[in-house]
């Protein structure tokens, strides 16, 4: 049975995912949620990237039951 920890580390994984890909399929609307400008564009799809990423290595941790990713992770969160 996974840990707590795990499934914590899942749900912010997934989350991630989820956000990087919305974000990735419409950077308008977030633009346009943040009131950002239409210059940003590019800061946008950078961050919507990095947070699929993050969210496919985070949710690898979980499944794995990566302790040391776990601890290692906590000071960024």
């Amino acid at each position: 049975m996974p840990s707590y920890a795990s499934y914590t580390i899942l749900a912010f994984g997934a989350t991630s995912f989820v956000t990087g890909a919305y974000t990735l399929l419409s950077p308008s609307s977030i633009q346009s949620s943040l009131s950002l400008p239409p210059s940003s564009l590019p800061a946008t799809r950078g961050n919507g990237l990095a947070a699929v990423a993050m969210g496919i290595y985070y949710t690898l941790a979980a499944v794995q039951e990566n302790r040391a990713f776990f601890a290692a992770t906590v000071p960024m969160r």
